[in-house]
């Protein structure tokens, strides 16, 4: 049996019945998650109350912390590692690696040398700054030919 809220089957006596208040579905039956009700619900608290300064600045801080925190693994960490994976990269690049840049280039390491590594591609061979390179597609057998 359902229990219309408000309803003529609410009371007894001038009493609510006890199963009446029990009844959380037909309570909550008419309510919804609305925009418009989301945003009033944010709204002030109703006029005469006070409102803690300390759980505000506590509500603030613990917002910033988990912003903080969000921001370090979502950008932060992911960058540093893609950085460090790079250094990497470019202390084990040696001659006769097939190297891609990041111009699309790909070709073979002949030397490499402090800021720069020669490559070959097709006929040309080209000088390229380390940072150009940015993956290393097969790994040579040690030795180039020029």
């Amino acid at each position: 049996m359902r229990i219309a809220v408000g309803g003529k089957n609410d009371i007894i006596w001038g009493l609510p019945k006890a199963s009446a208040s029990l009844d959380l579905a037909a309570r909550f039956e008419n309510m919804s998650l609305s925009p418009i009700n989301l945003i009033l619900a944010m709204g002030p608290p109703p006029a005469g109350t006070q409102q803690n300064p300390k759980a505000q600045l506590m509500n603030t801080v613990v917002m910033m912390g988990f912003f903080f925190i969000v921001f370090y693994f979502v950008l932060i960490r992911p960058q540093s590692k893609m950085k460090k994976d790079h250094e990497e990269l470019m202390k084990t690049l040696k001659a006769g690696d097939k190297v891609q840049t990041s111009g699309g280039i790909v070709g073979i390491v002949l030397a490499v040398k402090d800021n720069s590594v020669s490559i070959r591609s097709a006929d040309s061979k080209l000088e390229v700054v380390k940072s150009a390179i940015t993956a290393v597609t097969k790994e040579g057998a040690g030795t180039a030919q020029s």
